[in-house]
């Protein structure tokens, strides 16, 4: 009770310095203005304000302020009040001088505590470029489109940054029939993409712009050379100043407007694109970035014909989401399945960082002791512009035989000989030497021998044919156990029909990546199963070749092919088509069914 006490004494008190460590009094600045240019520091705070205490503005003239302003709102939600109450100071300033200037932390007293804001900086530049003067066009410095690259040189593969930006001095009614860039040659995702147009001041040539953000990219090139991106283009529509013509007293004190349509079009741009250095590592799996490998597994002791796996994480920054699976060369013994990967990645400026899994399903069909060689995975390195290669520690495994007695398990040598040693001497009690009974033994005739008996013989029979059909029967279930090939065809169906109950759950949870995964493994573990092709030779060709030895037509092969051609393209395609995923589902469950019929 005393320790819960004091606990909770303790969390009080953090809690309080927490709260008095919040930033209660906020600040609203712009970032940049011009020289002369009125503008507005306004201060805002939540709190009852016994006194403002305003900082220095040097550099700065103070045409008006503070000026205090009070307001109060109440909501009622399902019930629930809610109010608020805000006080703000306002400052209105002209800059005299160029540069970039620090204007301190302002202070308010309330409840006998200062609280300050955060400094702000401002930049001041000249800027005596009017905009678009009264009742002509909008020229190309007032208002334009510009895509902005990270760099314009990088090697296949390396992350490029491409930022699409509206550059604005007049006033905007309407931005329509936006055409984005285009990156052929490149594998791109968006990074950012605002739902409205949100504008900051900006510097930009010793102008001041309102900036928006339209989208930013995350490039990978996938080819070498001078890759060129397409422009962008829009049609924005700004409103334009007119001169009055008329002579009225009160033309004097009104202006006119008209909106006025114009196209603008970014420059073009070219990405040099170098190939990476020649005779990469074999291990070398399109990399590119800064990465580190890790290798997981479930356990070093293993039952026989028990799954299991091997699962290695690649993690870093670099292009991450594109990298392949590094190789593993297990053991003969080991039937090995297709990988499983996951993607744990998100894009951001400078490429794609996270985590990518990859799952190495197995089972050991063999007991014994094994060893899986260190997993090397190798990559081109940016910073240091070599490649480097990562190594994992060996993989042992120790594979468990059957239980003793089961069927088909081995007995051992030892077993034998302990049975053989287990006797006992015969042991002789009494006297060495025991005389000789001399008379009648008082001993009667015994009945006959069963060998010379027909029960004999009727028991004699009857035991043959029961070892007969007992050694039919075993050798039956032995062969049936070693068969692996019926073994994995009398599985096939209910393997198929399992994992496709499970992509038809990601059909209802629209889930797009794992139902065309998991639809493919179905199709393509049926075929291995049904047709005996290892796993080491699965291709489509080899599919194909063995459904026409089934005597499938090939029309038949051709839908099974294309299907799992469906599968891939989906997996992999940049824009998701959920129509597809119920019609790719029957196709596939038809086509099992039909399959199971024929062969």
């Amino acid at each position: 009770m005393k320790y819960r006490l004091v606990s909770l004494i303790m969390a009080l008190v953090l809690g309080a310095f927490a709260a008095n460590a919040q930033a209660v009094l906020e600040v609203e600045a712009p970032n940049v203005v011009a020289l002369g240019e009125p503008f507005n520091v306004v201060y805002t705070t939540d709190r009852n304000v016994d006194d403002f205490i305003s900082p220095e503005f040097s550099s700065f003239d103070v045409l008006a302020g503070p000026l205090s302003s009070t307001s109060r709102s109440v909501r009622i939600i399902n019930g629930k009040r809610e109010s608020s109450y805000n006080v703000r100071y306002t400052f209105t300033l002209a800059a005299t001088e160029e540069g970039t200037f620090i204007i301190p932390p302002a202070s308010v007293i309330a409840g006998k505590k200062e609280y300050k804001s955060s400094p702000v900086s401002i930049e001041v530049v000249k800027d005596n470029q009017p905009s678009a003067a009264v009742g002509s066009e909008a020229s190309e410095s007032d208002v334009f489109l510009k895509l902005t690259l990270d760099k314009t040189r990088a090697v296949k593969g390396e992350p490029v940054t491409a930022t699409l930006e509206l550059y604005t001095r007049s006033v905007i009614s309407g931005l329509n029939d936006i055409k984005f860039p285009t990156f052929n040659g490149f594998w791109s995702q968006e990074i950012e993409a605002p739902q409205s147009i949100n504008f900051e001041r900006r510097n930009y040539n010793g102008r001041i712009y309102d900036v928006a953000l339209l989208r930013k990219y995350m490039l990978l090139p996938q080819q070498e050379g001078d890759i060129e991106i397409d422009p962008a283009a829009a049609i924005i529509e700004i409103q334009v100043r007119e001169q009055s013509s008329g002579n009225s007293f009160f033309d004097d004190f009104f202006d006119n407007y008209r909106t006025i349509r114009k196209r603008i079009v970014t420059d073009r741009k070219t990405v040099h694109v170098s190939a990476l250095p020649d005779n990469p590592p074999a291990s070398f799996a399109g990399g590119v970035g800064k990465f580190s490998l890790s290798v997981n597994y479930d356990s070093d002791t293993l039952r026989l014909h028990e799954a299991s796996s091997v699962i290695i994480s690649v993690s870093g920054r670099g292009n991450v989401n594109l990298i392949d699976s590094p190789a593993i060369k297990f053991p003969s013994e080991f039937e090995v399945y297709d990988v499983k990967t996951e993607d744990r990645t998100s894009s951001n400026s400078g490429g794609t960082q996270g985590s990518k899994l990859f799952e190495y399903p197995f089972i050991p069909r063999v007991p014994g002791d094994y060893v899986i060689q260190p997993v090397e995975f190798s990559y081109y390195d940016i910073g240091e512009r070599k490649y480097k290669t990562l190594h994992s520690e060996p993989i042992s495994f120790h594979v468990e035989g059957p239980a003793a007695g089961s069927v088909g398990s081995p007995v051992s040598a030892n077993a034998v000989s302990s049975a053989a040693t287990g006797k006992q001497a015969v042991k002789v009690l009494g006297e060495d030497i025991r005389y000789i009974h001399v008379g009648q033994s008082g001993l009667g005739k015994g009945m006959d021998f069963l060998i010379f008996s027909p029960l004999y013989w009727i028991i004699v029979a009857i035991a043959v044919a029961a070892a007969a059909v007992l050694h039919f029967v075993l050798s039956k279930v032995v062969k049936n156990m070693n068969d692996i090939d019926r073994k994995r065809s009398r599985k096939a169906r209910k393997v198929a029909r399992t994992r496709l109950a499970k992509a038809k759950g990601y059909i209802d949870q629209k889930l797009y990546s794992p139902f065309y995964e998991e639809l493919s493994m179905a199709l393509t573990g049926y075929a291995a199963d049904k047709l005996h092709i290892p796993y080491s030779e699965m291709s489509k060709d080899g599919i194909r070749s063995r459904l026409a030895d089934k005597g499938v037509p090939e029309e038949t092969a051709g839908r099974f092919i294309a299907l799992l051609d469906a599968c891939d393209y989906a997996r992999y395609a940049p824009e998701p088509s959920y129509e597809d995923m119920g019609k790719h589902y029957e196709e596939a469950v038809d086509m099992i069914l039909y399959l199971e019929e024929k062969l």
